[in-house]
């Protein structure tokens, strides 16, 4: 049985499904029949698919349900998202299985580069529990979230077989210099109403213009470790005992951990609560390091990397406002909370040029 990029839903049939999991380890199943749902239509931003897979087996046992997540079907986003979409296809391939990592499991996972293509079959998290991005995360959420981060950090701490690009990459990558010319245009498209405070202004200018220094000398001067770089709620399952599960692997690569940490509470804290905890769950994340047998990280070296971290979480927000499919009332209200979240934390830290000197 020859197992074929599937280009979008319809070639997802029970055959392509049956020769999946056989790669994935069930080597004696046949599934006779896939029902495909939509999920989360007006969730994606790079314009790839999710469809939950309801399965019958006609020989064998396997999963009731699965996920199946597809590529963007329109060329340019393709084209546009290839490069990430590869990225997180050799995740599930080559890390995802190692050190029981908080991750779903991935049956099958392809990438094809004459199609620009990509497909990952995974465990159904559907019976866990999502927190709407615009709503953000409860203070236990929160912890459970650092909490995951921790232990995938530490797992990959200054790691022998640790590799993949830094965040002067995936600058590169999304045109970070174009997307910031374009950036207050977009704004008023999306907005009208909103106008950047100077400062911020004077920082996203200091980053572009240093981009290899901030991006890629600073996270490379260690202690460096698997990033996820994007895990916002809308990233993230809590399971029933409220742990939470990373998915959405398209942006990983390597880097300071308290840049991830402080991604996630950027992104998906109020800034009320944010500023309630923020100092706690550091701090937890840190111990948390010691307790997985990280050493030598001391705890103000740990705040002052979640405080550079914001370059990070500036450069996705700049190229995901540009970039990114944001047509929608949901998605516009998305960016929104996004942006004054974003701007809420360089206000309470006074973000400068000199935090990343």
């Amino acid at each position: 049985m020859t197992l074929l990029l599937p280009k979008d839903a319809a070639e997802i049939t029970p055959d392509w499904v049956t020769a999946a999991l056989r790669v994935g380890g069930l080597g004696d199943v046949v599934v006779t029949g896939a029902r495909l749902t939509r999920l989360g239509q007006d969730q994606s931003f790079t314009g790839g698919a999710l469809y939950r897979i309801a399965l019958d087996y006609g020989t064998g046992e396997g999963p009731a349900t699965l996920v199946v997540k597809l590529s963007p079907a329109d060329p340019v986003q393709a084209r546009q998202f290839f490069a990430a979409n590869r990225r997180e296809v050799a995740f599930y391939r080559r890390i995802a299985g190692q050190g029981g990592l908080p991750v779903p499991r991935c049956l099958y996972a392809v990438a094809d580069p004459s199609h620009l293509g990509s497909a990952i079959l995974l465990q159904d998290l559907g019976q866990g529990r999502s927190v709407p991005f615009v709503t953000g995360l409860a203070a236990t959420d929160a912890v459970a979230l650092v909490d995951a981060l921790a232990q995938v950090h530490a797992h990959w701490w200054q790691h022998k077989d640790l590799a993949g690009d830094d965040g002067m990459t995936l600058a590169d990558e999304f045109g970070l210099i174009d997307c910031w010319d374009r950036y207050p245009t977009r704004l008023r498209s999306l907005f009208g109403d909103v106008s950047l405070p100077p400062a911020f202004v004077d920082l996203v200018d200091h980053l572009v213009a240093n981009r290899a220094h901030i991006f890629g000398d600073l996270n490379a001067n260690g202690p460096v470790t698997l990033l996820h770089r994007d895990p916002q709620a809308d990233n993230v399952i809590f399971d029933a005992d409220g742990r939470a599960i990373l998915f959405d692997w398209q942006m990983t690569g390597t880097g300071r951990g308290a840049s991830d940490v402080a991604y996630a509470l950027i992104s998906s804290c109020t800034p009320d609560m944010r500023r309630v905890h923020e100092r706690d769950l550091v701090a937890r994340y840190c111990r948390a390091l010691c307790q997985y047998g990280v050493t030598g990280y001391t705890p103000d070296q740990c705040w002052q990397d979640y405080l550079r971290g914001v370059a990070g979480k500036i450069l996705m927000t700049i190229v995901a406002t540009v970039l990114f499919d944001n047509a929608s009332a949901h998605k516009i209200a998305w960016r929104r909370a996004d942006l004054g979240r974003l701007l809420a934390f360089c206000a309470d830290h006074a973000i400068s040029p000199g935090t990343f000197a």
